[in-house]
């Protein structure tokens, strides 16, 4: 009797282990990871500047973050001056060369001078240096910004009157400021025809420019 009973103990326990589970357990896991880098001595960094010439001011201090486009240095290009040195002197030096002989002053004269205009005009952009016009530098702007600079600020007097044909004298006139859009079209309009009174033709005001005399234009 008490050997069937230790039997049946052992087989109930043997099967109450088999049916036993692992259940999972939540926990935080964590991993290493592991980098390197090298730390460079500013020494080592250099900047170097696309012209030219004696740095005026440093933009930045040490320990700023410098993005592309940022400004770093102001740097004064005096290469215009220098030009202008040597034209002058070339000038006096032909001068003395020359002696009487004007027509070689006269055409370094000329070169001298429609060097200089060219660049105060905005119209030569290909120069070293910087340009400023009431105190705004002009060195560097786009194309656009140059035109509407030019069409506010600076007037050209050309040795051919450049007229539109299929205009009137006063539409041609009126064609710059109402390009500028800064007045309304009856101003510009009005503004216009007092110029041309003032120059004597307001009376050609409506005819088409093709109409009038070399000499109106």
């Amino acid at each position: 009797m008490y050997i069937l009973l230790i039997s049946c103990l052992v087989v109930f326990y043997s099967c109450e282990r088999r049916g036993e589970t692992h259940k999972p357990s939540i926990m935080d896991v964590t991993e290493a990871v592991y980098s390197s880098v090298t730390i460079q001595p500013d020494s080592l960094y250099e900047v170097y500047a696309s012209v030219n010439g004696i740095i005026q001011s440093v933009e930045l201090a040490e320990g700023d973050s410098v993005f592309k486009g940022d400004l770093l240095l102001r740097i004064s290009n005096t290469v215009p001056e220098l030009n202008a040195q040597n034209a002058k002197l070339a000038l006096d030096q032909a001068r003395i060369n020359a002696g009487k002989n004007s027509s070689i002053l006269g055409s370094i004269q000329d070169e001298i001078k429609s060097t200089l205009l060219y660049i105060l005009s905005t119209m030569d952009t290909s120069y070293d240096g910087e340009l400023y016009i009431n105190e705004n530098i002009i060195t560097g702007q786009s194309a656009d910004n140059l035109a509407t600079l030019r069409n506010k600020h600076i007037g050209f007097v050309f040795q051919f009157h450049y007229l539109l044909p299929e205009l009137s004298v006063l539409q041609n006139v009126s064609l710059p400021a109402k390009k500028l859009g800064l007045k309304s079209s009856e101003e510009i309009e009005q503004d216009a025809l007092q110029i041309l009174k003032k120059l004597g033709v307001g009376d050609q005001a409506n005819k088409l420019s093709s109409k009038v005399s070399g000499g109106q234009k």
